[in-house]
Formats: structure tokens, sequence, C-alpha cells
């Protein structure tokens, strides 16, 4: 009795499915390396589409890295072939995915390390003091800052007071765990009337720390020092400068590392500033997947917990992979086969459908 209620549940799943289901136009029609702007290690790519209108995208890169951006573009650190994937979403919640296989193979370990300088830049306070900020890449292994004067900093936020008037010669040098380096100059004039010695200051910064929030993408700061605060400026990579709080509630715009840095100012004018790498991680809303080409495929539920359900792809064989293609279980499908799942971890899995007589079907599912 029990086998037939379940028959009967499988059944009506499948059919309310096929009756309220949504005509899904949006798929992949093409996905390419963009060979004019990338290297061996740097890949850009070039998609189209065919139908349908576009509300959103996600990719992911094979090497753990991914993105909501419109543009895939991707710097990998080690020769190998990874697997790209892109889904994209329509305003009615259907989605359409692609694969591609990206094959890195470089000569030179400095083709395959990412140290850059992204941003350096300065800016001028007083008439001899300058604030030297950079952006790099989370590679970096050391940061100096060489003003020009015979004075250095390792920090990537420092104010600067230069003792004299003159063209100083600064330079922003840095390296990662292997020695591939950027760097980037500037020209720093002082032309001050009248250059007064600062009395020496011992305000620094005590405390950086962060506390997740009930909201995923949102942080909350706290910043100390040794001694009272008068002023708190905040820095974010992706909302710039702005005035705050020494608790400060930050919104960052997307997951991954976001540099977030602090400069603070005691009541004689003396400042200290520092920054860390705030991470930021989504479990983002998963819709189905199904490839127009595979209508007739049935596959479900998305995300799923236990059991895996999928249907008229008989006699398959089946490989399921984690996000960075290492296979996790194998097998042969039958008719309304149950694949299960019970004991993978939570995340997000590629199932291939290998059928001699058709092409190779992968289905994007996650795992709750």
């Amino acid at each position: 009795m029990m086998a037939k209620n379940n028959t009967l549940l499988l059944f009506l799943i499948l059919f309310s499915t096929k009756i309220w289901a949504q005509p899904c136009l949006v798929n992949f029609s093409s996905l390419s390396e963009d060979i004019n702007k990338s290297t061996c290690s740097y890949k850009e790519f070039n998609f189209t589409l065919n139908g349908g209108t576009p509300q959103s995208y996600k990719w992911f890169y094979g090497d753990g890295n991914s993105c909501t951006c419109s543009k895939p573009k991707n710097f990998y650190k080690k020769n190998d072939t990874f697997q790209l994937i892109g889904i994209v979403y329509d305003a009615n919640g259907c989605a359409d995915s692609v694969f591609q296989d990206v094959i890195i193979k470089c000569d030179n370990p400095c083709d395959l390390s990412d140290i850059a300088i992204y941003s350096a830049d300065t800016l001028y306070y007083e008439c001899n003091e300058v604030e030297f900020n950079a952006i790099v890449s989370q590679s970096t292994k050391e940061l100096t800052w060489d003003f020009g004067d015979g004075e250095t900093s390792n920090n990537k936020f420092d104010i600067h007071l230069y003792a004299d008037n003159g063209s100083y010669d600064a330079r922003l040098i840095i390296k990662d765990s292997i020695g591939c380096a950027d760097t980037s100059n500037f020209t720093i004039l002082i032309d001050c009337d009248d250059i007064i010695d600062p009395e020496p200051c011992d305000f620094r910064i005590t405390l950086l720390d962060t506390n997740s929030t009930s909201k995923c993408k949102e942080k909350l700061l706290t910043v100390a020092a040794n001694h009272r605060i008068q002023n708190i400026l905040w820095w974010t990579n992706d909302s710039g400068y702005f005035n705050g709080t020494s608790s400060q509630t930050i919104r960052y715009t997307d997951t991954g590392l976001n540099q977030t840095c602090v400069l603070i100012t005691d009541s004689l004018g003396c400042k200290d500033s520092t920054c860390m790498d705030v991470m930021i991680k989504c479990i983002e809303e998963t819709l189905s997947i199904q490839d127009a080409r595979f209508s007739n495929l049935k596959i479900y539920p998305n995300p799923t917990q236990d059991w895996l359900n999928i249907s008229n792809a008989n006699h398959s064989e089946y490989i399921i992979t984690d996000i960075l293609g290492q296979i996790i279980s194998t097998g042969k499908l039958n008719i309304h086969h149950f694949i299960d799942v019970s004991m993978f971890k939570n995340g997000l899995y590629v199932l291939k459908l290998i059928h001699p007589q058709t092409p190779q079907y992968n289905h994007l599912f996650y795992k709750n």
C-alpha cells in the first residue's frame, strides 16, 4: 500500500510540473574564449543568448572563484584543465546552463601569479602631510611604500609627513611568495611656506574586528584605539570613503574577499590606519535548472536534501562532481531513478548524464 502511494505522489509531481511549468525561452547558444583579451593565465569569455530576457548571471570558473557578473573573466593560478559553468536566469525564474573546459598552460611561473596593484593613489592633507593608499591583489606577501625621503612603510594605507620642501620620487612595491612583483611610481611635490616639526604621536589602532549580522552580505566592524577617537573614516573597495562610527555596519555588494580600511584621528590630529579583508559568503537562491535541449528530462528537487530524483534518462550512466571537478559519485540510471545524496556535504554539484545515443547532459544542483 505504501509503494502505491509513493508511485501516485511521483505521478502527481510529474503531472503538475508539466501543467504549471512556464515555457523557458532563455538559453545559451554559444560560449567561447575572447582570444584578443586573454593570456595564458587570464581568460575572458564571450557568449551569446538565444531567446528570452536575461535578468542575472552566475559563473563558476572551476578553481573556486565565481561571480555574478555579465562579462565572465578570471585569473587562473595554476596549470590545469578547469570547467567553466555559466548560468543565466530570466525574470520568470527560468534558467539555462553552459559548460566549457578551460585549459591553462603557462611556462613562466610569474604568468600564473596574480600579483597586481589594482589602485594606488595619494591625497594631500596639509602642505607636507600626504596620504598614501593602495588596493593590491590577495596574493601580496610583501608591500613597501618608499616615500622618497629615506622613510618607508609596509601599510597599504598610511599618512606621511615630509620634513623639507622638495620633489620626492615615491614608489610602491609589492611581491608575492615566489618573488613576482609589481610597482607603481609617484612624484611628490612639497612646497610649504613654513614646515613645523610636529609633536610625536603615539596614537594607534588597538582593535579592528568583524562580526556577522542576520544579513549575509552585512558585517558589523568594530575599531578601538589607545586614545579617544575624534573622527573615523571608513573605506571599502565597492563603497569608497565614508565617515562612520567605532561600531560600523557595512553592507557589501558582492560575495568574496572585500578589502576594508579605517583611518582614525584623535583630538590632536594624530592619525592611524589599518586594513583587513572581509570574507562574504552567501548561499544564493537556487532555481530549477533545465536545459531546453532535454525538455523531457526531469530532475528534482533543487535544492535537494537526501534524494535526487531523475526520470526519462533510461540506462544512462551518471557522474557527480563538486564545483571544482572532483568526482563524488558514479553509477547507472534506470527509469525514475533515485540517487542518494544524504551523505554529500552541503554545496553545489554537477550531475553529468552520459548516454551513447545522446549528447552529454550537465545539470547543476544544490545539496542543502
